[in-house]
């Protein structure tokens, strides 16, 4: 299979995974009996896991393999999106949303870097911006399929649209495993972890654009908890599927 391929189908499946929840997640935290500030919490929890967790887990990318790091991450997201399924209360809740931040952390950044490199080694480069913004045409389109189809879910049960998502995430690990070629994807020349972390860091040192979006995420991470607030809102105007 052509990166290109494995690529777009990546982008497709692992938001139509990940965004089976994302019309719910307040409501189901809700009906679990939390309350608004424990909501809030929950998500200023699973930032700021993101924001602790992104250099360690982009260095074992860099070290270990891109693809590696986007199983761990897939494993990592089945694995909350089971406990989320079985949550009774704000600490199971809390253990998921962290974990959740750890998978996205193994995700973040690593399939670029894959399809970068494939592309690179392929004598292809020149078609990266294309695959890029086709890939962000796939991803929407998981989004809104996946979207739907936790809404139409939860329908029966939120804990339905949690345990959906996280067969969804078993599938795409197994793709990963036989759908993308780690070989393709990685740099031509290796680095080891902390040779990759000391790097990256310089990197951050001399670019003062770099620490201005430093700056700019850390401070999105704070406007992000307030994210999902429009859902309880929404459900009592226009129901669950409007």
């Amino acid at each position: 299979m052509h990166p290109r391929t494995s690529y777009y189908l990546y982008a497709f499946l692992n938001h139509f995974a990940i965004s089976q929840v994302f019309v719910i997640y307040a409501l189901y935290l809700l009906d679990l009996g939390l309350g608004l500030g424990e909501i809030i919490l929950i998500n200023a929890a699973w930032q700021f896991t993101i924001v602790i967790s992104e250099v360690p887990t982009g260095v074992l990318a860099d070290g270990r393999g891109r693809v590696w790091s986007l199983r761990a991450g897939v494993l990592v997201l089945m694995m909350a999106m089971a406990l989320y399924a079985c949550a009774s209360g704000f600490w199971m809740a809390l253990a998921a949303e962290v974990i959740l931040g750890i998978g996205a952390s193994f995700l973040s950044g690593a399939d670029e870097a894959w399809i970068t490199d494939a592309l690179h080694r392929r004598g292809e480069s020149h078609l990266l911006p294309k695959t890029l913004a086709r890939s962000q045409l796939m991803q929407n389109t998981g989004m809104l399929l996946g979207s739907t189809t936790g809404a139409l879910l939860s329908l029966m049960h939120f804990r339905v649209v949690y345990a959906a998502s996280a067969v969804l995430f078993a599938i795409l690990f197994l793709f990963t495993c036989f759908g993308m070629n780690g070989a393709d994807g990685e740099p031509m020349h290796r680095v080891k972890e902390w040779d990759a972390l000391r790097q990256s860091l310089q990197r951050v040192r001399a670019s003062e654009e770099l620490r201005w979006l430093l700056i700019v995420v850390v401070g999105y991470a704070f406007v992000f908890t307030l994210n999902h607030w429009w859902t309880p809102f929404a459900e009592g105007i226009v129901g669950r599927l409007g």
